[in-house]
């Protein structure tokens, strides 16, 4: 195997590695190997040896999308970090009414999908998950919600007076079967508009309320996480 130029700049520059080196490459899907720098690499081309055999790691019980609203800055960046090393299996960037973040160029759409796909291969070379959770282009709420709801158990965090406590909300539903796939829905600051959150009582989704206090929404997405991760993966 050669690496392309960025990859042997980074094995050689960042990582300080030289030739003789052993380092574990994966693929994103569940599939490592450990390989070894060949003596013949150069710092613009690494040749690697597979020198172990391919481990596979063992998937996700449970499909778990966080679907999050556009956050300012880099707290969306780091919302996917820790969505990755919570161990999230899809990510889909929402543009609610409510959001601050408006996206209408294409090509801006899709820069911003590479750049979150960069922190998402980063974050799980960091936490040692062969496993890089999907990232899909921004997209409106309503064609979120119509894809979600007819493949993923949808639980909604909001900020009104029918939400359920997300302890509740668990209790009541450990009496289901297993979800194979569980959406966690995040919201902007202020929550979704009126007919967003009548749009996800009409599509069963499980409002959620997360306590008395009002919490960033990357702070809300982590949380949710953490407690669907513990229930189900």
């Amino acid at each position: 195997m050669i690496l392309d130029r960025a990859g042997s700049r980074h094995f050689f520059n960042v990582l300080r590695l030289r030739s003789g080196d052993a380092v574990t490459l994966f693929d994103g899907k569940g599939s490592s190997a450990l390989f070894q720098i060949a003596k013949e690499a150069t710092p613009s081309s690494a040749v690697l040896e597979r020198v172990g055999e391919v481990r596979l790691q063992s998937p996700p019980l449970c499909h778990l999308i966080l679907a999050a609203c556009i956050s300012k800055g880099s707290r969306m960046d780091w919302t996917i970090e820790k969505a990755v090393e919570l161990g999230v299996s899809e990510v889909v960037p929402i543009l609610s009414r409510n959001s601050v973040v408006r996206i209408s160029d294409p090509a801006d759409a899709e820069d911003k999908r590479c750049r979150w796909e960069r922190v998402a291969t980063d974050a799980a070379r960091q936490c040692g998950s062969d496993f890089i959770p999907k990232i899909t282009l921004p997209q409106s709420f309503d064609k979120a919600l119509a894809r979600l709801s007819e493949t993923s158990r949808i639980y909604a965090g909001a900020l009104t007076d029918d939400a359920v406590l997300l302890r509740d909300a668990l209790a009541r539903d450990r009496n289901k079967a297993r979800p194979q796939s569980v959406t966690w829905m995040v919201g902007p600051e202020g929550d979704f508009s009126p007919d967003e959150l009548e749009a996800l009582r009409s599509a069963n989704a499980n409002l959620i309320s997360l306590g008395k206090l009002v919490l960033r929404t990357e702070t809300a997405a982590v949380y949710g996480l953490c407690v669907f991760g513990s229930e189900w993966l």
